[in-house]
């Protein structure tokens, strides 16, 4: 048995010390360790001073827990505030999961529009199991309430990573550099099975950049990039596979707007980096063809 008290004393002693690189470090195994030994209102402690430290992937991950702990203490209040909390960090390994929880509960509390808002936060964060686990609770949702086609939605959204990796690998064996010329009317043939595609635009990139295809579909606005060789574009029959790259906002929740001041025709996608909060992530897609940047601004402004 090792010695608890020593060790809930050196961390202590830690967090007191204040090291912005240390002390979250301390404060969240002295709430992991203080859970384990049953004094959760210790380990509520503990997990708000390490949040308190402020942005960082412990700090989140303490959000996490401290939710999750508050939720099963009974404090709904504070296990919301707690989940927003790491939502708004945006740490990639643990906002999603929070998305999930703050979605789950939400629901069990009967805000739906709350649940919907979480759950589609959680889908527009990535994490693959997280996601596919959100879509399924969003479409339970939405058959709850009668909505058949925000059900059909939800699952359509959650299979299309899976519907990526698979049309890649349909035409993986044929490749060259660039490939998203090919590939992307592929990938639009494989989207039209959930979800309307309204446009494919071909985009050039500034140098540095690269270039890609951008889908307009009912519910999303999805880029994909060219296929790029992590081994600097060299192919070798025994050497890396060419990937892709893509983002996918849900098309409710962006702005899109022209910046005018830019060298070129550059779209600014700005959208919600949490349901529950004000602030916002920004994407810019630089058009070589300013008519298609026009035309495509006008159908989003329709909705």
């Amino acid at each position: 048995m090792g010695d608890t008290a020593g060790a809930v004393a050196a961390y202590r002693r830690c967090i007191a010390f204040g090291d912005r690189d240390s002390a979250p470090t301390a404060a969240l195994d002295l709430g992991l360790l203080l859970e384990g030994l049953g004094d959760t209102a210790g380990a509520v402690t503990a997990y708000r001073r390490c949040v308190e430290f402020g942005r960082s992937s412990t700090a989140a991950m303490a959000a996490e827990f401290l939710g999750r702990l508050l939720e099963h203490l009974g404090d709904s209040a504070g296990a919301v505030a707690a989940y927003r909390r790491c939502i708004e960090f945006g740490e990639r390994r643990s906002a999603p999961a929070a998305a999930e929880f703050l979605g789950r509960l939400l629901e069990r509390l009967g805000d739906t529009s709350g649940a919907v808002a979480a759950y589609r936060t959680a889908i527009r964060l990535g994490c693959e199991r997280r996601e596919t686990d959100a879509s399924d609770r969003l479409a339970d949702l939405f058959e709850a309430q009668g909505d058949q086609v925000g059900a059909r939605a939800a699952r359509a959204h959650r299979d299309v990573p899976g519907k990526l990796e698979s049309a890649l690998d349909d035409v993986q064996h044929n490749y060259s550099h660039v490939r998203s010329r090919e590939f992307a009317p592929h990938v639009v043939s494989v989207l039209r099975h959930g979800e309307i595609v309204e446009r494919a635009d071909w985009v050039r990139q500034e140098p540095g950049f690269q270039d890609g295809y951008l889908i307009l579909t009912s519910q999303r606005l999805l880029m994909l990039r060219d296929f790029h060789y992590p081994d600097n574009r060299v192919c070798r029959a025994d050497g890396p596979l060419p990937a892709f790259e893509y983002f996918a906002f849900d098309r409710a929740g962006i702005t899109c707007t022209v910046d005018d001041g830019a060298t070129k025709p550059t779209l600014v996608v700005r959208y919600s980096a949490d349901a529950g909060s004000n602030s916002s992530q920004v994407k810019r897609i630089v058009f070589r063809h300013p008519r298609s940047l026009r035309h495509l601004t006008e159908v989003l402004a329709q909705g």
